[in-house]
């Protein structure tokens, strides 16, 4: 996959993230993993652009996989993480559609919802509900905007769960699940 200024522009980043490319790599023309590596370029700034260079099907699989690497840290300490779980295992089967979705989506807002209200009981929980009800909301609205949250999120509940910050090792295995996922192989 290849990335270049042009490319970039026709994405419409904002200003100021626009800006600092240009100010650092005008000229710069090269693989998806070339610009992942850009030293100034943000982690936000390489996930934002690599989501919206992906398929709808690659960046859902992301999603997917980055989630369901998490539900079963969450499963193993709360009894919700097993609904995470068949959430979660149903997008990466492919078994979701719009009609289904509606009712998975509103499961989900009954879950994030308990979860707003325990927040400072389980963080963990927490951001594994949110990570999958915008996984199952990018399945649903084809949302490039979901996805990344639900990496994010997905994220979040790990470092919450084995309490390690987030940091660059997480976010260079969230890039490299996202190379793998667009060279297929996983």
């Amino acid at each position: 996959m290849q990335v270049n200024t042009a490319l970039i522009k026709a994405l419409n980043p904002c200003a100021g993230r626009f800006a600092n490319y240009l100010k650092h790599y005008e000229d710069f023309d090269g693989q998806l993993e070339n610009f992942f590596a850009l030293p100034l370029i943000s982690y936000h700034d390489k996930t934002w652009v690599a989501i919206r260079l992906m398929t709808f099907e690659q960046y859902c699989r992301v999603a997917a996989l980055r989630t369901q690497a998490v539900v079963h840290l969450i499963e193993q300490k709360h009894n919700e993480g097993a609904v995470l779980r068949q959430k979660v295992e149903r997008v990466l089967r492919g078994l979701v559609t719009s009609g289904l979705m509606s009712d998975d989506l509103r499961e989900l807002h009954s879950a994030a919802s308990a979860a707003d209200r325990t927040i400072n009981r389980s963080k963990e929980l927490y951001a594994a509900t949110y990570a999958t009800f915008c996984l199952v909301g990018a399945v649903s609205d084809k949302s490039a905007r979901s996805a990344y949250l639900a990496v994010d999120y997905a994220t979040f509940a790990e470092c919450f769960a084995t309490g390690v910050d987030m940091g660059t090792q997480h976010e260079q295995e969230n890039l490299q699940l996202m190379l793998d996922v667009v060279r297929g192989v996983k």
